[in-house]
């Protein structure tokens, strides 16, 4: 091989330019959001966890409560029936969200990209 430089001619190059630097403002859009996401769910996993040792807490002082209560022997003759209480479950009718068309969806992405080239 030849250690010769080798120019081509590119059409356009400032119109090329500005595409490629639109795929890079959305790419960088995309890291930022992917980082925002992954912060978030280390905010969820230390909330998580602070919930199980306040519930295991919970449950620790709820048995020794149990333990310390005294035993009452309640005679057959005073002891009330207890009732079932059947409770029937409510139907809870969600809103229906509309999704939006792939044709929707490429006009958002053309009126943003046009946004982005506008401010070029």
């Amino acid at each position: 091989m030849s250690s010769e430089i080798m120019h081509v001619g590119i059409e356009n190059p400032s119109d090329k330019r500005r595409k490629l630097l639109n795929i890079a403002v959305d790419n960088i859009q995309a890291l930022k959001a992917f980082e925002a996401h992954k912060e978030l769910l280390k905010e969820k996993d230390a909330y998580r966890q602070s919930f199980i040792k306040i519930i295991q807490e919970l449950s620790k002082s709820i048995k020794e409560f149990k333990e310390t209560m005294p035993v009452v022997h309640v005679p057959e003759m005073m002891r009330e029936e207890r009732k079932e209480i059947r409770i029937e479950p409510i139907e809870i009718k969600k809103p229906v969200s509309r999704k939006k068309t792939r044709l929707e969806e490429l006009e958002d992405d053309i009126n943003r990209l046009k946004n982005k080239i506008s401010t070029l």
